[in-house]
């Protein structure tokens, strides 16, 4: 799970996770026909799904009691908390890119090659004409392919990787902004803080300040 937020200060509990056999959810629906919502909810989270107007404060709590039981009592926590998450109707689809690439020759199979080859070699020059050949088609038919397979315009996506990557950089090293900036593939520093201010509400300087500020209170905090 990746958040694109930064906060200034530690969060309690900010990440939590719950790790499952999908093969025994598949069980599930197979003996249990009343489970069909949860299926459905698991089929479209393929493509990655957001969850507004729910009860935070005890899904929270479901998360803990999930982490702090075993046997019985935690296979049906995690039950109830996926039939009461199944049951909310307020989502919204992050991708329409599935998790499985589908394998063979269709359109959604080779804009999944191009968007690895984005996410592999970022740094690289890789124009909307190349991509297309890449892909085997035109580039007006491969542009609307893209953007109906990922959501984002082909220079809105190579930007979004770019800008993901230059965030761990200024995170994780000293390097300077220009320095990071030409490192993953803008040729033009102005562009670069353009883009990193449209996509993350902040300068790169102020990105670095405040994720380093809430590294060093999280190391505080665990001292």
């Amino acid at each position: 799970w990746i958040t694109d937020e930064v906060w200034p200060s530690p969060v309690k509990e900010r990440d939590m996770v719950i790790q499952f056999d999908a093969e025994r959810l598949e069980a599930m629906y197979g003996a249990f026909p009343e489970f069909h919502d949860v299926h459905q909810m698991m089929e479209a989270s393929q493509s990655g799904l957001e969850f507004f107007d729910f009860d935070f404060d005890w899904v929270r709590e479901q998360f803990a009691k999930v982490r702090d039981t075993s046997g019985p009592e935690q296979i049906l926590t995690f039950v109830e908390l996926m039939t009461y998450t199944a049951r909310l109707k307020n989502t919204k689809t992050l991708s329409v890119l599935k998790l499985v690439q589908p394998e063979g020759n269709s359109k959604q199979a080779r804009i999944g090659e191009v968007v690895d080859h984005i996410v592999n070699n970022f740094a690289e020059e890789i124009s909307v004409e190349a991509a297309s050949d890449m892909a085997g088609m035109s580039p007006t038919t491969f542009s609307r392919n893209f953007q109906t397979v990922t959501g984002n315009r082909f220079v809105e996506f190579v930007n979004r990787v770019r800008i993901g990557q230059a965030c761990s950089m200024l995170y994780a090293t000293d390097e300077q902004v220009s320095s990071i900036c030409y490192g993953v593939g803008f040729q033009n520093l102005a562009n670069f803080n353009r883009q990193f201010l449209k996509m993350k509400n902040m300068t790169p300087s102020q990105y670095r300040s405040i994720a380093r500020s809430e590294l060093a209170a999280s190391k505080g905090q665990h001292q």
